[in-house]
């Protein structure tokens, strides 16, 4: 799996990341025998929603991967609060593993702005299916998520998660470099608009922790 991030700079962001350190040296840098480790939980300025990938009646795609639900969304994805930039942006990454793991790239589309270079270069994954494709693995779970920042019209949400080996093979069954090793600890930093209906993704960066 491709990571790419955007080159723009912003004050904004600017200061959001340098929180974000701040509070991910807190989470990460230390800890004890007698202590929660880092791995166990992961400070929040904001509680963390429920989420989950599936309802009984979602439907479902299946590949090399099973049959995978559709993912769907919090109740508070919709809401324009902390709570509702960490529920919305936790289902944009249950979008991004939908897609690897069935290669539907809809539900990711509707949730990430054109403007996104890291969403445009996913969605570039788009018709490989039928070009004779195959993509096993790259499975992402969701370990927490921060918000970094709120202005009421965006947030900066970083979210923890693990990312499985994934392995593409391309139509004469040769390994593509699309294909990835596994992350077990990678850290996704997203910049959140509020467009008046929902939340979209307008810029992602990333990397392994």
């Amino acid at each position: 799996m491709r990571i790419v991030g955007s080159q723009r700079v912003r004050s904004m962001r600017t200061r959001a990341l340098a929180c974000m350190l701040v509070v991910l040296a807190l989470a990460l840098g230390a800890c004890t025998d007698d202590r929660v480790r880092p791995s166990d939980t992961l400070p929040s300025t904001s509680e963390s929603p429920p989420t989950t990938s599936e309802s009984p009646t979602a439907t479902a795609s299946s590949g090399p991967n099973g049959v995978v639900p559709i993912p769907t969304p919090n109740p508070l994805a919709s809401e324009q609060s902390e709570t509702g930039a960490i529920a919305f942006n936790e289902y944009w990454t249950m979008t991004l593993d939908y897609l690897y793991a069935t290669l539907d790239v809809e539900p990711f589309r509707e949730v990430s702005s054109p403007d996104c270079s890291f969403c445009t270069s996913v969605l570039e994954q788009e018709g490989r299916a039928e070009q004779g494709y195959v993509y096993q693995g790259g499975r992402v779970t969701i370990e927490g998520s921060v918000v970094i920042s709120f202005e009421g019209a965006s947030a900066t949400v970083t979210t923890i998660v693990g990312i499985t080996e994934l392995i593409v093979t391309d139509p004469q069954g040769n390994r593509d470099p699309e294909s990835g090793p596994a992350q077990p600890r990678f850290q996704f930093v997203n910049y959140l608009a509020w467009t008046g209906e929902g939340w979209v993704v307008i810029d992602a960066n990333g990397g392994a922790l």
